[in-house]
């Protein structure tokens, strides 16, 4: 799951288009915007969705939204805090999502 501190996704900030690196922080209510420079155009309440890079996730799903940005003085870089777009502690359902070509080859190397 993406709040798992080993995960990361690659997202674009809906807004203004800019890259970033979400990650999990281990707990289920909060996420990590990563190398994100001070000089960035980045503001709290920003729309973060899935970039399609490297190739796990499909462009244009929704990760979450910025809650809160600090700037650190020793640091070129902000502190970011994401809220999840979904309910990772109240939730009946998960979506897995899986590549139909990757499918495919698994079927037929596993025909006889």
């Amino acid at each position: 799951m993406i709040t798992d501190e080993q995960q990361s996704v690659a997202v674009t900030v809906k807004r203004t288009g800019q890259r970033a690196i979400v990650t999990g922080q281990g707990i289920p209510s909060s996420l990590s915007l990563n190398y994100v420079f001070k000089t960035s155009d980045v503001r709290v309440g920003d729309e973060l969705v899935s970039s399609g890079l490297g190739g796990r996730i499909p462009a244009g799903y929704r990760v979450g939204r910025i809650a809160h940005v600090k700037d650190e003085q020793t640091d070129n870089f902000r502190t970011i805090e994401v809220t999840p777009a979904a309910n990772f502690i109240d939730n009946a359902y998960v979506l897995i999502l899986q590549d139909k070509l990757l499918n495919e080859n698994n079927a037929a190397a596993m025909a006889p």
